[in-house]
């Protein structure tokens, strides 16, 4: 992603700073990873807060390098869930994000319902998975 596109996000991001958000991936490789490394980066940078993915049920985490766990999630393209208790809450900050993604050519969308179960019910979910 193109420094003028993180800049872009970052702009258009940092309204809703303080948002708390989680991240997972399908795997990773190079193109996930690094597109989830990128908007992990350009949500810190808007103000936004990362936390741990905690998954119910024993759910699988990715520890890396200075970042906080990630879960291993199913999807495809950039997704973002909500928990249905705390969607009204964080639904204006989620259309943000997938609009801004989507301005600069990376698919985003909402799942609704969510797929991917995360203990963390008040933070926005953004988990990324490869093109196909």
């Amino acid at each position: 992603m193109s420094a003028e596109n993180q800049q872009k996000l970052v702009a258009s991001l940092q309204a809703f700073a303080g948002t708390t958000f989680d991240t997972g991936s399908t795997g990773m490789d190079t193109e996930v990873a690094d597109t989830l490394w990128d908007i992990e980066s350009i949500l810190q940078q808007s103000g936004w807060m990362q936390i741990d993915f905690i998954g119910v049920a024993g759910g699988l985490q990715m520890k890396r390098n200075l970042r906080p766990m990630a879960g291993w999630v199913v999807g495809s393209k950039v997704t973002v869930e909500i928990d249905p208790q705390h969607r009204g809450a964080l639904l204006t900050a989620a259309d943000a994000l997938i609009s801004g993604l989507t301005a600069i050519g990376i698919e985003a969308r909402e799942q609704a319902p969510p797929l991917n179960i995360s203990s963390n019910v008040s933070a926005l979910h953004v988990f990324v998975g490869s093109k196909i």
